[in-house]
């Protein structure tokens, strides 16, 4: 009934953020939308960093009935233990779902299961692997548009800023000279 897609942005480890989207019945929920800035992570590290969102998300209380974890086999047992270390492994189900190989001239979006060596191929137009792309689609659209407002915010920063009676016309005035 109710699923949240879970993904993790960044570059090369800066302004790293993690969001979680909420669907219930297939529609999305936006009051259950949450961004997370990661605090506990240094560089480039996106296990560590979806396990610290994992983590926080486990602390906030009521768990899905499915986590979507957007990446792969590595992403999917990294969730996994995060669950079981927080006491939340029985509490929810979780999968993860990763886009095609082109390397390896895969088709399909693939669905990995815990405890499945393999992942699991849907045909390209089945409801389940549509929904699921939905949800890991707007988790990774959110994940991205946060990330880029934080980036953005960083961008606009200057060693001005710290310079004591340098206000924002000079600083520009400066920056434009």
């Amino acid at each position: 009934r109710i699923i949240e897609g879970l993904d993790i942005s960044n570059i090369q480890g800066r302004s790293a953020v993690g969001t979680v989207v909420s669907f219930v019945e297939g529609l999305p929920h936006k009051q259950g939308y949450r961004n997370y800035r990661t605090r506990s992570v240094e560089g480039i590290d996106d296990y560590g960093m979806m396990a610290e969102l994992v983590e926080r998300r486990v602390a906030k209380g009521e768990m899905p009935d499915l986590l979507l974890v957007d990446g792969g086999k590595g992403h999917l047992s990294v969730v996994k233990k995060a669950l079981e270390k927080n006491g939340a492994a029985e509490l929810t189900e979780v999968v993860s779902i990763a886009k095609p190989d082109d390397r390896r001239q895969e088709k399909s979006d693939k669905i990995y299961l815990p405890g499945r060596k393999n992942s699991l191929i849907l045909g390209p137009d089945h409801p389940v692997l549509l929904l699921m792309m939905r949800i890991r689609d707007e988790a990774h659209r959110r994940a991205i548009q946060y990330h880029r407002k934080l980036r953005k915010k960083y961008f606009i920063e200057s060693e001005l800023d710290l310079v004591p009676g340098i206000g924002g016309k000079r600083k520009q005035a400066l920056l434009k000279h």
